[in-house]
Formats: C-alpha cells, sequence, structure tokens
C-alpha cells in the first residue's frame, strides 16, 4: 500500500482529471435551495489550491458587506441566517442561544467598522 499525502484544510475537492489538469470544486452555500458550487482549473495541484483560496476568500469578503452603519447585532444575525441551512439545528440553536445571551447584550450596539481587538466596549460606544 503507499503511503498517501493528507489533505490541507478545504482542500477535499481537489482531484486530477484524465486530460492531465487538475480540477476543484468550491462549495460556497446555499441560495433559494440551490447549492451554489464553482469549479476552478489549473495545471498543477498547487495552482489549484491557490485558486481555490483566492475564491473562498474573495466570496467572504463579498458575503460580509460591512458599511459604516452596520453593527455587531446586524452582522450576527445575518450571519445566523446563513448559517442556518449550513449546520445541524442543535449546533444553530446553540449559536443563537450564545450570541442572544453573551455577544449582543455586551457589544450588539457596535459598529463593525469600530470594533477592534483589546478595545473596551464602553469606549467604542
Amino acid at each position: 500500500m503507499s503511503a498517501r499525502r493528507r489533505r490541507g484544510h478545504g482542500e477535499e475537492a481537489i482531484y486530477p482529471r484524465k486530460d492531465g489538469r487538475w480540477a476543484g470544486a468550491v462549495e460556497l452555500g446555499w441560495r433559494d435551495g440551490t447549492r451554489q458550487r464553482k469549479t476552478v482549473y489549473g495545471k498543477t495541484r498547487k495552482e489549484v489550491a491557490e485558486k481555490m483560496h483566492k475564491l473562498l476568500r474573495d466570496h467572504r469578503e463579498r458575503e460580509i458587506q460591512a458599511d459604516e452603519r452596520m453593527t455587531v447585532e446586524k452582522y450576527l444575525k445575518d450571519w445566523l441566517q446563513t448559517m442556518e441551512a449550513a449546520v445541524r439545528p442543535r449546533t444553530w440553536r446553540r449559536y443563537e442561544e450564545l450570541i442572544r445571551l453573551h455577544a449582543i447584550p455586551h457589544i450588539g450596539r457596535i459598529r463593525l467598522s469600530r470594533l477592534g481587538p483589546g478595545q473596551p466596549s464602553a469606549s467604542l460606544r
């Protein structure tokens, strides 16, 4: 039996094609009940992995859409809606509970644009 190399995080969908090129499928979530997937191609496995990481990064940046007035509470509620189809119901209920009981009461009114590491929440209001 040959030794197999372990795949990196997010690289479970990279595979060689019969024509010698490599392909990778990126899961972009669900929209209107339809799964959104994007396939990228390249000459090498490394090239496909880089394209996949860039595609995921760009997708996340578009997904956030943090304008100047968006608060942490609004962002977390939007995030919960996107996660509802992606995780098990019990996991989603736990996320909702943690956000409702802990995050929103403490930092919910803070604007995302003013939120930063190591700053006391009272000075951000």
